[in-house]
């Protein structure tokens, strides 16, 4: 009898742990007054133990900090052993392409347990991953056929993980949307203004969708062999159902899902079957959608089919996709900044090998 090995998989909005350091400096600060929080490492920690609670091997993070250092820093300070010897590898996406924006200010990470001792490739320089996911593309908004230009603010994280001679292939995203760059009195006060806005934020968002499902069917066509993982926050909540109904808009999910006339690259939800009731890592008021839940589900992992088969070397454990809200609310003491771990949830699945 085979006994397989069990990795925990997760993705979690750590909400901007840039807020920790001042711009790209490596040493902590002791307050953010600015940001009120007044004692960065009490937050710190917060996260810190949130994270340790939850135990992950594998942790994709969004909205970490400005550089690869700060983010050692903060492993090496709050998330390592008795010893102080650092519990995970980090892997960082590439720089953003409009320096000294607020996007300047959230990066992609990747973190790995170091005692599995797995050889991580990080893609951030590769070709193909330049060409399909960091380069401009061209989009047109609605009713225009002029064409304008669009690249990701924040630049997806591509990894490939050497799992004892198994690979596994991770995308990390965390779309854009900027849905309301005013107030939303403005936006009520000025309803086509507003509008004729988001439509552009919702063609952005649409092509940032397109734009990783081709670099999933890239991989399905040139890698067939390499399972995926697709996880991140993918700012699909506030105003969707809105614009879904009105203006025909897609549901970004379903967009990098794929097409059921290709199932072989068909990815699933992890949550399709969850409990709706707990399915969501946010809690966010839709205004645009006053009669529906704030219980949103932004954070999403989304897996190849290889993932179901029992026979593929990599396998799904069956009913282990939780959004462990239990946990989320131990670390929890109010809604402020400082009193929170981040303002979403973790969401993780649990890998056979």
């Amino acid at each position: 009898m085979n006994i397989m090995s069990s990795l925990k998989i997760a993705t979690w909005n750590a909400e901007w742990m840039a807020y920790m350091f001042s711009g790209s400096q490596n040493n902590f600060l002791k307050k953010n007054s600015k940001e009120k929080i007044p004692d960065v490492d009490a937050w710190a920690k917060r996260k810190a133990d949130y994270i340790k609670s939850i135990n992950p091997d594998i942790l994709g993070i969004q909205e970490g900090p400005k550089t690869e250092d700060q983010m050692n820093s903060f492993v090496q300070k709050y998330l390592s052993d008795s010893e102080r010897n650092p519990l995970y590898d980090v892997y960082r996406n590439a720089d953003g392409p409009v320096p000294k924006s607020i996007y300047d200010r959230q990066y992609l990470y990747l973190l790995v347990k170091r005692k599995h001792n797995f050889q991580v490739k990080n893609l951030k320089n590769n070709s193909k991953v330049k060409e399909i996911l960091y380069e401009y593309w061209p989009v047109y908004y609605w009713g225009s056929v002029k064409e304008k230009r669009h690249r990701f603010w924040r630049r997806p994280l591509v990894t490939e993980i050497n799992i004892d001679g198994r690979k596994l292939k991770i995308i990390i995203v965390h779309t854009k949307s900027l849905l309301l760059k005013r107030s939303k009195k403005w936006a009520k006060e000025h309803p086509e203004e507003f509008t004729k806005e988001a439509m552009k934020s919702r063609i952005k968002l649409a092509t940032e969708a397109w734009k990783v499902r081709q670099y999933i069917d890239y991989c399905f066509e040139k890698q067939s062999d390499v399972p995926i993982i697709l996880m991140g926050d993918l700012n699909d909540g506030p105003g969707r159902r809105y614009f879904e109904k009105h203006f025909f808009f897609q549901d970004m999910i379903d967009v990098i899902i794929g097409t059921l006339m290709s199932p072989e690259k068909f990815m699933k939800h992890a949550f399709a079957d969850y409990d709706e009731r707990e399915r969501y890592t946010s809690e966010f008021s839709d205004w645009l959608n006053p009669n529906i839940s704030d219980k949103l589900l932004l954070d999403h992992i989304l897996l190849s089919p290889s993932f179901f088969d029992s026979d593929s070397e990599l396998v799904l454990k069956k009913n282990s996709a939780i959004i462990d809200h239990q946990k989320y609310d131990d670390h929890f003491d109010d809604d402020e900044k400082k009193d929170r771990p981040s303002d979403h949830r973790v969401a993780s699945v649990h890998i056979r090998y």
